[in-house]
């Protein structure tokens, strides 16, 4: 675990650790020249397990991650972010599989998402693939891992040198490593839920303001570019990775021309991907990420047309009826509502854990 100024969080983190059912680790905490009374937190702490480590200025998290895992001694390494929590089970499931399964390199799991209250945020969290081959198609257009619910070898990722700073939010650090591991390597999720990723618009995770994030839309094309000529064996692939960039990050004017020829990308990318992989047609990672691809348009096209949206929620529940499904209810709010709907949307999680509270 690395920290920066995460004082409001980062005691139920470092709780949700010492209190796991698998109970011998060591427990490397990087302090990245924190100034907010986080450091004292952490230091607060007598458990031996736990190391912290001190820098002498501010690193980021590529650089702090490297020295701890310079600092680590174990052969399998587990990750969490500092506003995070894990589910008291995560590293015994986690350390069960990788012994059973000594040909896996790293080994993620599925997430639920909670806001800075601490409540759970409702379909929130995307489903990330439990199969090899949906690792594969998330590669092109998200990372198939949540960075907190990740387990690996550390053998394997000191002979890849580690987080790359230079990836440092652009498009991001674990994206950039998990990417050169799956090379010569295999990844893969579990099902479970291993952890509650905090929604903080203002961590360096969602606030795109920062300025060394200024280059993020190009490096992510570029990034997605390189992986979609991997996986999908093509080599005139710039549009494509262009489109998924521009349905990715929040915030980016699209219009109606644009989401046209991202849905036509859609078709295109699935098509080649299960020209090479046939089995891919019936593979429910497949799905699950087309849904996921579909739903980035059907809310932005909503509000340039609702009658025009009305294909494209066909077409998810074409892939996948279930997890299309879970999509009706913020889609029936968009297109009551328009723009209203996100609103009404926030109000209606905080209502929804407050009845159960």
């Amino acid at each position: 675990m690395a920290f920066h100024n995460d004082a409001p969080f980062i005691a139920a983190a470092i709780d949700s650790i010492l209190s796991q059912t698998y109970g011998d680790f060591e427990f490397v905490i990087v302090n990245d020249a924190s100034t907010d009374g986080s450091r004292d937190i952490v230091a607060g702490y007598r458990d031996p397990r736990i190391r912290l480590l001190e820098n002498p200025e501010n690193l980021r998290l590529a650089r702090s991650l490297n020295r701890g895992l310079e600092a680590a001694h174990g052969a399998l390494v587990a990750r969490l972010d500092a506003n995070d929590i894990a589910r008291p089970d995560r590293l015994e499931k986690q350390m069960r599989f990788m012994r059973e399964h000594p040909e896996i390199a790293l080994v993620g799991g599925q997430y639920e998402v909670i806001d800075t209250r601490g409540r759970l945020l409702r379909r929130a969290a995307l489903t990330r693939p439990v199969t090899e081959l949906g690792v594969q198609w998330y590669f092109l257009f998200d990372s198939p891992f949540i960075h907190s619910a990740v387990m690996f070898r550390k053998s394997v990722i000191d002979e890849l040198g580690r987080y790359n700073p230079a990836f440092d939010w652009a498009p991001s650090e674990d994206a950039e490593l998990w990417a050169r591991v799956a090379v010569g390597h295999r990844m893969v999720n579990l099902c479970d839920v291993l952890v509650s990723q905090r929604y903080d618009p203002t961590s360096i995770t969602y606030d795109t303001s920062r300025p060394y994030r200024a280059d993020f839309v190009p490096r992510l094309t570029s990034f997605l570019t390189t992986l979609m000529k991997r996986y999908l064996d093509a080599g005139d692939v710039a549009e494509w990775a262009s489109l998924m960039t521009a349905l990715f990050v929040d915030g980016l004017p699209v219009d109606a021309k644009t989401l046209r020829r991202y849905l036509e990308a859609i078709e295109a990318i699935e098509q080649r991907f299960i020209t090479l992989h046939p089995e891919a047609a019936s593979n429910l990672d497949v799905r699950h990420g087309k849904v996921l691809l579909l739903a980035r348009a059907l809310f932005r096209m909503t509000m340039h047309s609702r009658l025009a949206s009305l294909p494209v929620f066909a077409r998810m529940l074409g892939a996948d009826p279930r997890t299309a499904l879970r999509h009706l209810p913020k889609y029936a709010a968009v297109m009551l509502l328009g723009s209203r709907a996100w609103t009404v949307w926030r109000w209606w999680n905080g209502r929804g854990q407050e009845q159960r509270a």
